[in-house]
């Protein structure tokens, strides 16, 4: 019988339903320990929910908490001034936490706590209580999500996590000069202290981060970074102060030059302020660039000059992102493309309301291009968008075009969040003959286009 490692069974099973995990309980002994790996993996504690001291009961056993991977302190409130207490006992949660030897992922989410003085007292004896007596040996990536002043009281004032190489942190509250907490308390001690560590950091404040710039004045020099995802929101039509730009921009200068990974979302909505010289800052400035999610509001008024210097410099780059793009930057954009020899994946966001022929042809001179994905129509109304346009004039004109020299083999187009129909499909199909897998609507089927023979299967067909 031929043996395979568990190391393989265990990643198949990982696609299964729970169901099916659960099944493969009764099957033999390797598939008994590969079932426990997956459905014990992962430990959510809710510290207002009563039925988890019998979580805590059954994982402070050897026999279950040694396969918990992935441990999520869930504190956050709903409703403002909503008062909530701790079921949780410090004794109960202690024997458990003790016993996570193997923890990589460990997720605290406090939100709805605005600041210092309305975060419990039974709360930040608990939070205290997990830093102190967390093992840490394998914890790879730490997720804090609230405040920045509840924040200021989850990080820990001495703990040093020496695998530690992932950090997310995301800022949830409002008007954030307003909270009396500040991010030097302790949040940028314990960051600062990973510096030299730290491969990914990921920083949110989806909602108002006008001040959230003075969170980079102080932030030090990541020397092994090669991951960052920021993604700011700014109140409409307030000006960022010029501190937030001569900050980011030192933040970008010190630890672009090794970045494979960058996710930019800098939605500064009514600043007249120019961001490209953050791209300027220095000549090694994301050469090593793999993956790119671009949003070009990120560069104030000159997005496109901007998104051109960026990708004169991205020689490396394999995947990217481009979002919020109205159809004749798109056009530009995608022209400039053709300088990344190894742009292999392609996502679009594009706000115009017809599917334009003249994208495809600009994208078919995308030689290296093995996948695209296009969100096109966004914001718009569904049948407003779905009618003569696309169905006569863009179909005609497909028609009579072959993109022979394209080398394309997976497209998905979605029109305002949905497939587009099979009759709009199939001509396309038909226009790139390198192309295996086109998805389009009704039962999620998927045409594979062998040498202009369309064959239609169905996901279950496929497993």
């Amino acid at each position: 019988m031929l043996k395979v490692p568990s190391e393989i069974w265990h990643h198949i099973a990982s696609f299964l339903p729970d169901a099916s995990v659960h099944d493969l309980l009764s099957l033999n002994r390797v598939f008994f320990y590969l079932s426990m790996g997956i459905r014990h993996r992962e430990l959510v504690l809710n510290v207002y929910d009563h039925s988890v001291s019998e979580k805590l009961v059954r994982y402070k056993e050897r026999m279950l908490s040694k396969y918990v991977k992935f441990l999520t302190i869930d504190a956050h409130v709903e409703l403002k001034g909503e008062e909530l207490h701790c079921v949780v006992s410090s004794s109960s949660l202690l024997d458990t936490i003790v016993m996570l030897d193997f923890l990589e992922v460990l997720r605290i989410d406090v939100r709805g706590h605005s600041s210092n003085e309305s975060f419990p007292d039974d709360l930040r004896g608990l939070i205290t209580l997990i830093w102190n007596s967390l093992p840490g040996t394998y914890l790879m990536r730490l997720h804090l999500r609230g405040s920045i002043s509840s924040l200021n009281i989850v990080a820990p004032l001495k703990h040093t996590f020496h695998a530690l190489r992932d950090i997310s942190l995301e800022f949830t509250k409002r008007r954030l000069y307003n909270e009396p907490g500040s991010t030097t308390n302790t949040l940028l001690p314990f960051i600062n202290g990973l510096a030299s560590q730290i491969r990914a950091l990921s920083i949110k404040c989806v909602e108002d981060s006008t001040h959230i710039w003075e969170f980079f004045e102080e932030l030090e020099i990541f020397t092994l970074l090669d991951g960052l995802e920021l993604n700011f929101n700014a109140v409409p039509y307030q000006m960022p102060p010029v501190e937030a730009f001569y900050s980011i921009q030192r933040f970008f200068s010190g630890n672009s030059a090794k970045l494979t990974s960058l996710t930019l979302k800098l939605a500064l909505r009514g600043t007249t302020r120019d961001l490209s010289p953050i791209w300027l800052s220095n000549d090694s400035s994301f050469r090593q660039l793999r993956t790119l999610d671009l949003d070009p509001r990120s560069f104030g008024i000159t997005p496109l000059e901007a998104f051109s210097t960026a990708i004169s410099r991205c020689q490396h780059l394999e995947v990217l992102t481009i979002r919020d793009c109205d159809t004749e930057p798109l056009l530009n954009a995608i022209k400039i493309l053709k300088n990344c020899s190894q742009l292999s994946t392609l996502t679009i966001y594009t706000h115009g309301n017809i599917l334009d022929i003249r994208m495809f042809d600009a994208l078919s001179l995308l030689s290296s291009l093995r996948n695209l994905t296009i969100y096109w129509g966004v914001f718009r109304p569904m049948l407003a968008i779905r009618g003569e346009a696309v169905t006569v004039d863009f179909l005609r004109v497909l028609e009579s075009r072959s993109y022979t020299q394209w080398g394309l083999h997976d497209i998905s187009i979605y029109c305002n969040d949905d497939l587009l129909d099979l009759d709009i499909v199939s001509p396309i199909a038909h226009s790139i003959p390198s192309l295996r897998c086109l998805w389009g609507q009704g039962e999620n089927r998927i045409v594979i286009n062998e040498t202009f023979h369309e064959r239609f299967i169905t996901e279950a067909d496929l497993r």
